[in-house]
C-alpha cells in the first residue's frame, strides 16, 4: 500500500503568531509613547507661545500709542465708565489725525489701556477718537491671561509725567501652565 504523502502546512504555528503579536504590541506601545510625549511638548509650547504673544501685544500697543501721545490724562469717561490713570490703567492723549495723516491742531484722541472691571484677567485697549479725527475707534481685548500689571509714572501728577514704566505678567492655564513677564518703559514725545 502506498502511503499518501503529507502536505506541507499552509498556516502559521502558534509560536510564530505569538511572536508577531508581541512585536506589534511593542511597536504600538512605543508609538503611543512618542505620541504622548509629542502631545505634551505641543501643549507646553502652545501655552508658552500664548503668554509670550499676550505680553508682547500689550508692550507693543503701549509703545505705539505712547510714542505718539502728547500727555497722560488723569481721567477720561468712555461709554459711561470713568477711567483713571493709575497702576492698572493708563490714558494717553494723542493728537487727532486727518484722513491724510496730518495732525489736527487742538483736536485730541484718547487711548485707554486698562484691566476690565468685570474680569481682572482681561486687559482692554480702547481707542476713542475725537469726531473730527480720522483715527478709527477701537475696542480690543489685548489679553485674557493677565495675572499682574503695574504702571508707574515719573511724576505723582500724571498730567505732568513724561515716562511710563510697566510690568506685565500673563499666565496660561491648563495641565502645563506657562508664565511670561515683560517690563519696559515708554517716553512721551511732547
Amino acid at each position: 500500500m502506498i502511503e499518501a504523502s503529507q502536505k506541507p502546512s499552509l498556516g502559521f504555528t502558534l509560536a510564530e503568531v505569538l511572536v508577531v503579536i508581541a512585536l506589534l504590541l511593542v511597536t504600538v506601545v512605543l508609538g503611543l509613547g512618542i505620541f504622548f510625549d509629542n502631545n505634551l511638548f505641543y501643549e507646553n509650547q502652545t501655552g508658552k507661545i500664548a503668554v509670550i504673544n499676550a505680553t508682547r501685544e500689550v508692550a507693543d500697543r503701549l509703545a505705539e500709542y505712547g510714542r505718539e501721545a502728547k500727555a497722560f490724562e488723569s481721567s477720561y469717561v468712555y461709554s459711561g465708565t470713568t477711567y483713571s490713570t493709575g497702576s492698572a490703567t493708563v490714558i494717553f492723549r494723542l493728537p487727532g489725525r486727518s484722513a491724510s495723516g496730518d495732525i489736527l491742531a487742538g483736536i485730541y484722541d484718547h487711548v485707554i489701556v486698562s484691566t476690565d472691571s468685570a474680569d481682572a484677567a482681561h486687559l482692554l485697549l480702547i481707542v476713542d477718537p475725537d469726531p473730527s479725527s480720522a483715527r478709527p475707534q477701537r475696542e480690543h481685548l489685548l489679553t485674557d491671561r493677565l495675572t499682574s500689571l503695574a504702571f508707574t509714572y515719573d511724576n505723582a501728577d500724571v498730567t505732568q509725567a513724561h515716562n511710563l514704566s510697566f510690568e506685565i505678567t500673563a499666565t496660561s492655564a491648563g495641565r502645563h501652565p506657562a508664565t511670561e513677564t515683560v517690563d519696559g518703559q515708554v517716553t512721551l514725545r511732547n
